[in-house]
């Protein structure tokens, strides 16, 4: 045993701790893409705005000096609490014999979510926004990608009044 440990070190440079830990890391993260849905272009999109959205996030309440552990907290686990609804939708695609209908459209709303709210970080922090993007998220976001934003139509509506 100590002879295979040795040629392993030898061979990849890792000890047999890295290994274990690697393979931890490996198998929880299969379990969490398998919950998912894969680990796909959408999924990978919807992580970066994630993360995106909380670095920016971070660094505005730096830099506006109104850091507060229970907003970050509490949007640790809004994001968690968004894995897990695709990670339902997912299995009730399942149930349905679909192909991934609900589990896209799920990471869809979210990513126009996720995506709005970095586009107000990033603005807030003196980057310009780039209205086409920022429309088509407000378009995904509320399920209609043809047409003005519902936003634009409630204004114009009570502006008739």
């Amino acid at each position: 045993m100590e002879m295979m440990r040795k040629i392993f070190i030898q061979l990849f440079g890792y000890s047999s701790k890295e290994w274990a830990t690697g393979g931890i890391v490996a198998a929880i993260g299969g379990v969490i893409a398998g919950m998912l849905g894969g680990y796909d272009t959408l999924i990978k999109a919807l992580l970066f705005a994630m993360a995106s959205d909380v670095g920016t996030g971070f660094y505005l309440s730096k830099v506006l000096k109104q850091t507060s552990s229970s907003k970050g907290i509490s949007g640790i686990h809004k994001k968690i609490g968004i894995l897990m609804m695709i990670a339902f939708a997912t299995i009730i695609d399942g149930v349905l014999g679909q192909t991934g209908v609900l589990r896209n459209g799920a990471v869809i709303f979210y990513l126009a979510m996720e995506g709005l709210s970095l586009v107000e970080n990033l603005t807030a922090m003196g980057v310009p926004a780039f209205q086409p993007l920022k429309e088509y998220l407000v378009q995904l976001k509320e399920g209609s990608k043809k047409g003005p934003s519902k936003i634009v139509e409630v204004e114009a509506k009570e502006e008739v009044k």
